[in-house]
C-alpha cells in the first residue's frame, strides 16, 4: 500500500499522513513509503535544493519504521 505522500497534497496533509503510517502497516499488508526529496519537506526545512533533503528523508524514514513500513522509495542508497 502507498499513502501517496506528496501527490496533490499540501504539507500538513502529508505529515498527517506521516502520523497516521501506524493505521495503514496495522491493516497486515506491507506499506511503501516515498518522500525522498520531497517537495513538502522543502518547504518544512526551508531547503529548496531536492540533494540538500536527505536529513528530512532520513527522519520520514525513521518514522517509517517505526511505524512498520517495509518498503522505501529513495535516491540515495
Amino acid at each position: 500500500l502507498d499513502p501517496g505522500i506528496g501527490f496533490g497534497k499540501r504539507a500538513k496533509h502529508n505529515l498527517k499522513l506521516l502520523r497516521d503510517l501506524d493505521k495503514l502497516t496495522s491493516l497486515g499488508y506491507p506499506v511503501l513509503l516515498g518522500t525522498s526529496r520531497k517537495r513538502f519537506m522543502g518547504e518544512i526545512t526551508n531547503q529548496p535544493d531536492p540533494k540538500e533533503r536527505m536529513p528530512a528523508t532520513c527522519a520520514t524514514s525513521a518514522i517509517g519504521i517505526l511505524a512498520g513500513v517495509k518498503i522505501f522509495r529513495v535516491h540515495d542508497v
